[in-house]
């Protein structure tokens, strides 16, 4: 009898842990703006009420949600899935949900030429071999992770009902510009770190590099800290001058994917980029080594571990001059 009742209390909280890491995050995300205990903790009620009573599954309740949420916090401002023409908006009480501005594409919105073309088709029947061996299918939601000190990429997939991540391929970087540190100005030769998404107007086929991705940088935390530079892309071939530069064949391999998903009515994919594998040792030492990253790259390393500790990648969003993180709707 005491076995059974114990393997039910591990059932329930197996079922809830989500929604309670959820809450505790955004219960952190508030104390670290500053907010006062009172206002936490009748906050961390009422998300909690929302959350376990299923308030927030519905999409008008989730954009009331954002708008409340915007409104509370009148510095914050979504950095994924917004394009930089909202950035001269006069107040956050016009914000929309994250992603609100990227439509779901259609084949006929994702740019194609006969290099993409012939690179989908040679890699379409081994793909949808791998992504079916793990579960998923060609076409599913992806994510993708770069590190720099590792020379990594890594390419995740998520189903459409649940949404945590998977680890599906880990591609080599065979060379990228620029050292560890974030891209701070036109011409400096290094490569952004930070949270960015590619939509499918962002798909690059059309390019001498064999096919490319364009982070889009800068993104509005960059544009918050007057970092400036363009065309920055993750592309196949040798040269790494602005990109991250893959094998021709893995690079065909990842943009394959990538116009997968989005084809499939994925909005967009978050790409996040780390100037290393973001544990604990290894950022208090980078932070000792390089002291003026230390600030921004412990603001990194919440992001990083938010996603190491629920498998989905957070909203982003721009809180006094810093990223927040949220669980993404």
């Amino acid at each position: 009898m005491t076995r059974a009742f114990l393997l039910l209390i591990a059932c329930i909280l197996g079922v809830l842990a989500p929604w309670l890491v959820q809450d505790w995050l955004e219960h952190k995300d508030r104390q670290a703006q500053g907010l006062g205990s009172g206002t936490i903790a009748a906050t961390w009620v009422e998300d909690a009420a929302r959350s376990w009573w299923g308030l927030d599954e519905n999409a008008d309740t989730a954009e009331m949600r954002h708008l409340l949420d915007a409104e509370a916090h009148s510095a914050a401002t979504p950095i994924d899935g917004w394009e930089l023409g909202f950035e001269q908006m006069a107040t956050v009480r016009n914000f929309r949900p994250i992603g609100a501005t990227q439509a779901r594409p259609t084949l006929a919105s994702i740019p194609r030429t006969s290099t993409s073309k012939t690179a989908i088709s040679r890699h379409q029947t081994s793909l949808d071999q791998m992504m079916r061996s793990k579960g998923y299918r060609l076409g599913s939601p992806i994510f993708l992770r770069l590190f720099k000190e590792e020379k990594q990429l890594e390419v995740w997939a998520a189903n459409t009902t649940q949404h945590n991540f998977q680890l599906i391929k880990t591609y080599p970087i065979r060379a990228y510009s620029g050292n560890l540190g974030p891209k701070m100005r036109e011409g400096d030769g290094q490569l952004p770190e930070g949270f960015y998404f590619i939509s499918a107007k962002r798909l690059q086929p059309n390019t001498r590099h064999h096919l490319g991705l364009d982070l889009g940088y800068p993104n509005r935390y960059d544009v918050h800290h007057a970092r400036t530079g363009s065309k920055l892309w993750i592309h196949g071939g040798a040269s790494s001058q602005g990109a991250f530069a893959l094998l021709p064949s893995d690079m065909e391999e990842i943009y394959a994917l990538a116009e997968s998903a989005l084809s499939k009515g994925q909005r967009y994919f978050r790409v996040h980029v780390f100037p290393f594998k973001m544990t604990d040792q290894r950022t208090d030492l980078a932070c000792k080594q390089f002291p003026r990253w230390a600030p921004f790259w412990s603001n990194l390393k919440e992001g990083y571990d938010f996603f190491e500790i629920v498998n989905r990648p957070p909203d982003v969003q721009l809180i006094n001059g810093r990223y927040g993180f949220r669980f993404s709707r």
